[in-house]
């Protein structure tokens, strides 16, 4: 538990204080508490981001350095097998690659007008930041087999989550910290149809877990039912009133990907490539925490709860497209396109294992593209430079923008170099830093009408957010 104050239903309880019974036997009984939703198991805001959307799109740090333009066909790193699997047959010696990548996110959110149900100001902090940073690490591996095959496996993250406001500010009802991790481990291998064309296969055994918490507005349901009572906390969106939820879940899915490379020429390549969507099935539990006092008050029909749970995440499928044009032996021309099968997801459901009604919560983001341009100068046999420009379109319908994916459609600037230690060592740095701009958001909350059985709107998160991301990614490639 969050809160030592607090604890399980399953634990032990405070007793009623004096003349609390005479508030909730005069105007609630436990039929009318539960006719109107307030069920505690039903507690539960979940405004899931799962994605450009939630993507990561750190794959390698040399890729860093243009923002992955061309990357399905540039093919000479290890990494390829991660963009197209099909590229590593250009590479004729063991190849080992890791990477590297620090991200710092700043998100800046400034109130403008947000409400409670019953229409006064909502109450807390008013101006919040949902700051975070992430580490996050690739690995990859390469190995020319026997005849036209090659084969390789990637460990990577391209999907993951973190953000983080202060319990007490203004939107805590949609969302207070939220995390998802992601790991893809990715077998491949390719085959050389002939000297121009490759084509390539891979399994991505995938890895998924989340931890999403935002706090539950008790004082509004509990003033709907009894009216407020000031000197308990119970008024509409007080935080004297407010309750907890924490949801945590994981698992393990299987999915596949394919990709062709075709060499028009020495200096020419185009490549293509597709990843099938995963569907992940989160088992884990929800835990809901309620004041004692809020206990003790409703006889215990509102207590600190337990219940394990299920809720089905999808990574979309892409597709990537690219094309690698070498201009002279120091020069390089890249270009790439991306689309992401956002549409894919249309609702947050969470299924209760003892039988209640699930928890839907509706999202109904639609497909996105990314573009990418980039170039490389090789200045010397030891030192190359490279930088590239990238457009990604915001999968989320401005209905549905929330505290937890706090974005637009963002445009990346990237730098990075590389320097050859040894014939079989290279280092890479690179610099990415995402223009993302203001925009506002006008989102209610959907907890607060389910739980009153459409009784009240739910709260109103009204604002403006001032966001940006930088990231630095260190790497190093081995060739042996």
């Amino acid at each position: 538990m969050r809160n030592p104050s607090w604890g399980l239903r399953r634990s032990r309880q405070m007793a009623a204080p004096k003349g609390s019974d005479r508030h909730c036997h005069r105007r609630c009984s436990r039929q009318t508490l539960w006719a109107g939703g307030i069920g505690v198991g039903l507690l539960l805001t979940v405004s899931w981001a799962w994605g450009g959307g939630f993507q990561i799109p750190t794959y390698c740090v040399k890729c860093q350095g243009n923002r992955n333009a061309g990357a399905a066909a540039s093919a000479e790193t290890a990494s390829i097998l991660f963009f197209n699997p099909a590229g590593l047959t250009r590479l004729s010696e063991r190849h080992a690659e890791l990477g590297l990548h620090f991200a710092q996110i700043n998100t800046d959110f400034r109130d403008d007008g947000s409400s409670n149900p019953f229409g006064g100001p909502a109450q807390g902090l008013l101006n919040a930041d949902g700051d975070s940073s992430v580490l996050i690490a690739n690995l990859y591996l390469s190995q020319p087999g026997p005849g036209d095959w090659s084969f390789g496996l990637g460990v990577h993250s391209p999907y993951g989550l973190n953000t983080d406001y202060p319990r007490s500010w203004v939107g805590r009802y949609h969302g207070v910290y939220s995390e998802v991790v992601n790991v893809d481990i990715n077998p491949a291998l390719a085959y050389r149809v002939n000297p121009r064309l490759s084509v390539g296969a891979g399994l991505d055994l995938v890895y998924a877990e989340a931890e999403l918490t935002n706090a539950l507005d008790f004082g509004s349901l509990l003033s709907a039912q009894l009216g407020p009572i000031p000197a308990l906390g119970i008024t509409p969106g007080n935080p004297a009133a407010d309750g907890y939820t924490v949801l945590e879940g994981d698992d393990w899915a299987l999915g596949w990907n394919l990709g062709v490379l075709f060499e028009l020429d020495p200096g020419t390549r185009l490549g293509a490539s597709y990843r099938s969507k995963v569907d992940l099935d989160l088992e884990g539990e929800s835990r809901i925490e309620v004041p004692y006092h809020l206990t003790a008050l409703t006889g215990g029909l509102l207590a600190s709860e337990l219940q394990d749970t299920r809720a089905r995440l999808t990574l979309p499928a892409t597709l990537r497209l690219g094309v690698h044009r070498d201009l002279s032996a120091q020069w390089s021309l890249m270009a790439g396109a991306e689309w992401t099968n956002w549409s894919d997801f249309r609702e947050i459901r969470v299924r209760y294992q003892d039988g209640r009604p699930d928890f839907v919560d509706p999202q109904d983001w639609n497909d996105a593209w990314r573009f990418s341009i980039g170039a490389e100068y090789r200045y010397s046999p030891k030192w190359s430079f490279r930088t590239g420009f990238e457009y990604d379109e915001s999968p989320i319908p401005q209905a549905t923008k929330g505290p937890r994916v706090t974005e637009r459609d963002l445009r990346w600037l990237a730098l990075g170099t590389s320097y050859a230690v040894t014939d079989s060592l290279i280092l890479d740095l690179a610099y990415n830093h995402a223009f993302i701009g203001d925009y506002s958001i006008d989102l209610r909350e959907v907890t607060t009408p389910q739980a009153s059985g459409g009784l009240l709107p739910g709260n109103r998160l009204t604002g403006d957010y001032s966001n940006d991301a930088d990231i630095l990614s260190l790497g190093a490639r081995w060739s042996f």
